[in-house]
């Protein structure tokens, strides 16, 4: 296993921001789970908020985009609701269709990079691809980061919260968050599954012996390390190492007319395709007879919501190179990564060229190969119509105060389905005992399932090894585990403004069971609306607390226990699809009027330009009626320059004059306080629930050099979910826009 521990810092230029950051929220990794944090986020913090997808890619959608279909892009359907299953009803839409699984959960790659940019466009959220970070800047005490650079664009973004959505870690190894690639000895944390293991008949197994020696007396090509036999698995369990389990292309077939033909690639050699050759003429040679070998045999093939098939390994030897093209993946750079790509894509191209063209294969794979062509609607942008990444079913794993372990997947496995993880060996939970972080935030449905790390030689016999296979039938009887809120966060001792979704801290073992896009879908959900709720609150992720934090999910169809989850079986969770919700409304114009979601209250405030002209009037009020909410301005002492002045509490409905009491700054005083003997009715934070709202306490900052002024109001009940009435103005030549934590408000510029 390999730890990571990397920071770059730019110096202290770095460290001087403005008092209104540039973005609330950047979401580094457009990946499914990535695109709902964005959302996430977005919907919480409101119209006016600043959220920004960045992708290294020219694509987004991670693996969803990236060619793969198959159970676990659907998975147990009862665990999950929320935005993962918002997306399979958007994908639905897509086809035209209110009931199809295939169209919700095995959709073309196409059209889900489709749908996935459409909502972030309905939704107001920015998007830039083809940038990578180039760097992460801490404050002094490196508890913050207060910007990243980009590249190659060198353009540098200021954000209050950053999610890592990426499937590598890429935004949490740049901010030096410690991290991890490997496997971890079963010493670490008493993991029975841990160290290096072969892999059992049944999967990724070869059935017949194939002598992994070369005619030169070294190994054959794609053979890593040699072992004596038998194979010593306890000596084998206490060995760690760099590698992760092998990726592939989840390349898309069809057998249409209109296909690509598959051409030879340039630097096709016959020879790297030895070990196929020589599990021909053994199975040949066996009772197995190479007449019922097929394409099957090689690579799998899942079939899309159309005439077309994802490809995927599962046989003892195909479409997964073993060795560094996958090793090297999670700390290269984009750049060094494009590389890495077209390994994969000369040795599947010559995969393929081999199985339909060498005499040494059996005529009917050959027959079979040769009716495959490549999708011609398929990536296009000069990927060859192959997938823009391999699978990358592992990269980084963030190290932080809580690791989820093999133990930790046990005990939440068992709580929802008591006995059914009994043959599971107890081992030692990463997870702090009564963290306050320790809560759930969503349900997982996967199992422990790694597929092959490597081909080695045991006894000079050919064999797989890194396979984990644990809990499938589990799953399939409706087992689940809760996602716990600390995995997510960085440990205490580095920047706390920033969120994993992939790179979850966890164990090797541990990791295997969130590896999937709805869980990621579910954990960028969680991961969105807490960064959303941090800048609400003014605080880091971790201080949020479990109340609120559970409240705005389950607020939003989060399922976040077993208990949540529906008691009736639900065969297709497509059966219903929803119509699809209304976009939001645009920011206003300079001189229009548009009003929030707060129906019946109204809020004037106004600021001076030191001439006793008003420089910007705002109302918070209803869009049902906004103009109920335009009350004339009433009476004010002249407006003085560098201060924000409150003016007027009244409900819409009854736009009456009420009595105001003003507290001026002065010199040795930081605001100014209104209070009012006006009580809104219970309703006027409604969106949120509030009931408690009798006391309203406005108050004004004085400005900054930057001409930028905060207004907040304190409730005497605080709102379930924890949206603080906090509203920010900026004066700036070219801002103008009035923003809101929690409220929507009204602006008009005069």
């Amino acid at each position: 296993m390999v730890l990571h521990a990397t920071l770059r810092c730019l110096g202290a230029a770095w460290l001087v921001v403005a008092n209104v950051a540039a973005t609330d929220v950047v979401v580094y990794g457009a990946t499914p789970g990535g695109v709902v944090a964005a959302v996430a986020a977005r919907r919480f913090l409101g119209p006016h908020s600043t959220v920004e997808v960045i992708e290294p890619w020219a694509h987004i959608g991670g693996m969803l985009a990236a060619g793969m279909v198959d159970d676990s892009t659907s998975g147990n359907t009862r665990a999950y609701n929320g935005l993962a299953m918002e997306y399979a009803h958007r994908m639905a839409r897509a086809y035209n269709v209110t009931s199809a699984t295939a169209a919700c959960f095995h959709g073309e790659p196409h059209i889900a990079e489709q749908v996935l940019r459409q909502w972030l466009t309905e939704e107001g959220v920015a998007l830039t691809v083809g940038e990578a970070v180039a760097e992460a800047s801490l404050d002094s005490n490196r508890s913050t980061i207060v910007g990243i650079s980009l590249m190659p664009s060198g353009r540098t973004i200021n954000a209050s919260q950053y999610i890592d959505a990426t499937y590598e870690g890429d935004l949490l190894a740049a901010a030096g968050i410690p991290t991890a690639t490997g496997r971890e000895s079963s010493t670490r944390w008493n993991e029975s599954f841990a160290g290096q293991r072969l892999c059992a008949p049944g999967w990724q197994h070869f059935t017949s012996p194939v002598n992994a020696t070369a005619s030169s007396g070294g190994l054959l090509p794609g053979v890593d390390g040699t072992y004596p036999a038998p194979w010593d698995q306890q000596a084998a369990s206490l060995r760690s190492d760099a590698r992760i389990q092998s990726f592939n292309f989840r390349a898309c077939l069809t057998k249409a007319i209109d296909g690509v033909p598959i051409a030879k690639p340039a630097s096709y050699d016959p020879n790297a395709y030895e070990i196929a050759v020589r599990y021909i003429a053994s199975l040949n040679a066996s009772d197995d007879s190479s007449s019922e070998l097929s394409v099957g045999s090689f690579f799998g093939c899942n079939l899309y919501a159309g005439s077309k098939c994802d490809t995927n390994d599962g046989p003892a030897w195909g479409i997964n190179p073993m060795g560094n093209e996958t090793y090297s993946w999670p700390d290269a750079s984009t750049a060094e990564r494009a590389v890495l790509r077209q390994h994969f894509v000369n040795y599947t191209l010559g995969l393929w060229w081999f199985l339909g063209h060498d005499d040494r294969v059996p005529r009917n794979v050959q027959s079979q190969m040769l009716d495959y062509r490549l999708c011609s609607d398929e990536w296009k942008k000069g990927e060859q119509n192959l997938p823009f990444i391999p699978y990358v079913r592992e990269g980084r794993r963030m190290q932080s105060d809580n690791i989820f372990t093999q133990e930790d997947y046990r005990r939440r496995g068992d709580a929802s389905d008591p006995g059914a993880f009994d043959s599971l060996p107890i081992g030692t939970s990463g997870l702090l005992p009564g963290s306050p972080l320790d809560f759930s935030v969503g349900l997982g449905f996967w199992f422990i399932d790694c597929h092959a790390v490597r081909r080695t030689a045991v006894g000079g016999v050919l064999k797989n090894e890194g396979c984990i296979q644990f809990g499938r039938p589990q799953m399939a009887a409706n087992a689940v585990w809760e996602i716990p809120f600390s995995v997510l966060n960085p440990p205490q001792s580095g920047p706390q403004n920033v969120l994993a979704v992939c790179a979850v801290s966890s164990s090797h073992v541990g990791y295997q069971p969130f590896r999937v896009e709805p869980t990621f879908m579910v954990i960028g959900q969680a991961a969105g609306t807490a960064a959303a709720l941090a800048i609400a609150q003014h605080v880091q992720p971790r201080s949020i607390g479990q109340v609120k934090l559970q409240a705005a999910l389950v607020t939003n169809k989060q399922i976040i226990s077993p208990s949540g989850m529906p008691t009736d079986p639900i065969p297709d969770q497509c059966s219903n699809v929803q119509p699809p919700t209304t976009p939001p409304s645009p920011s206003p114009a300079v001189g229009a009027v548009q009003c929030g979601a707060v129906p019946d209250a109204a809020q004037q405030w106004m600021t001076g330009n030191g001439d006793g002209t008003i420089r910007a009037a705002a109302v918070l009020g209803s869009n049902a009626s906004p103009a109920r909410c335009l009350t004339a301005l009433p009476s004010t002492p002249e407006p003085r320059a560098g201060h924000g002045i409150a003016v007027g509490l009244a409900p819409c409905a009854t736009p009456v004059p009420v009595t105001q009491r003003w507290v001026w700054s002065n010199a040795g005083e930081r605001n100014a306080t209104l209070s009012t003997a006006v009580v809104p009715p219970p309703s006027c934070f409604g969106p949120y629930n509030t009931t408690k709202c009798d006391l309203l306490t406005i108050s004004a900052w004085e400005m900054t050099p930057e001409k930028t002024v905060m207004l907040w109001a304190d409730t005497a009940g605080a709102d379930p979910i924890g949206h603080p009435q906090r509203w920010t103005h900026d004066e700036r030549p070219g801002h103008g826009t009035l923003s809101s934590d929690g409220l929507d408000l009204c602006l008009v510029h005069t």
